[in-house]
């Protein structure tokens, strides 16, 4: 298989373009009614969300003046 372009996500075979994409088809397969989501408030690593792993690396490129 081909490596998957940088920023998106690849799962079971598929790449996603977006985290809300990935969160939405995983969301779907336990309940088909599902519309939309926030990937950022759905999907964890590691248990931590990844809303507080995005706030905790924009923090740190802010400190290192790399923003």
């Amino acid at each position: 298989m081909a490596p998957c372009p940088a920023g998106e996500i690849l799962y079971c075979g598929n790449a996603y373009p977006s985290i809300s994409a990935f969160a939405l088809v995983v969301l779907r397969s336990r309940n088909s009614e599902r519309i939309a989501c926030d990937g950022w408030r759905e999907v964890r690593h590691n248990g931590i969300k990844m809303e507080v792993l995005r706030k905790e690396c924009l923090r740190m490129m802010l400190e290192n003046g790399e923003l």
